[in-house]
């Protein structure tokens, strides 16, 4: 039975996610950016901007949130259980944030050689947060994988694939539009 989205592994996920994320070069909350831009890290124009990113990413997290919460009524959830929206949407969010963090981990010429590690940190958090709602593949390779294994069916491989590769690709152009400012 799979327990609910995160559940008592949310500390775990909330560190994971927030390693990885700023192995990968991310201010991820406004009091790091108000330190970052007294120690001249930011520039002061540029505060406003991460704030406001900050705090907007909350808000669309938060939304997120509710919604998956509301999935986890079903006594098992998988990408198998009658909401697959649930399973894509998870999918889609996981994946996200693991190629985000390996792609600034990538362009990021001091992290570029712990990229592995920042990946592994983000899978992790994807996976102690969303893994209940879709299996936790994340990738569609271990999605083939887990249907092979009968650990998840082989009708169900749309679910992750569109989940992941739509992840992907938005983590990707969302990087190039942040990277050609």
């Amino acid at each position: 039975m799979a327990s609910n989205v995160a559940g008592a592994a949310a500390p775990l996920a909330i560190g994971a996610a927030f390693a990885a994320m700023a192995f990968a070069g991310g201010h991820l909350n406004p009091a790091t950016s108000l330190a970052a831009l007294m120690l001249g890290r930011l520039g002061r124009f540029a505060l406003p901007a991460h704030v406001l990113a900050q705090i907007v990413a909350a808000v669309a997290g938060a939304l997120v949130a509710v919604f998956l919460l509301g999935c986890s009524d079903a006594p098992e959830i998988s990408a198998r259980s009658n909401e697959p929206i649930c399973a894509l949407v998870a999918e889609f969010f996981g994946t996200f944030a693991l190629v985000w963090a390996i792609l600034n981990a990538w362009a990021t010429p001091s992290q570029s050689t712990s990229y592995a590690l920042i990946g592994g940190l983000a899978w992790l958090a994807a996976h102690a947060a969303l893994g209940g709602l879709s299996g936790g593949a994340f990738n569609p390779a271990i999605a083939v994988g887990m249907a092979t294994a009968g650990m998840a069916a082989w009708g169900d491989l749309w679910i992750y694939f569109f989940g992941e590769l739509l992840g992907a690709a938005a983590a990707a152009t969302i990087f190039q539009m942040l990277e050609k400012r």
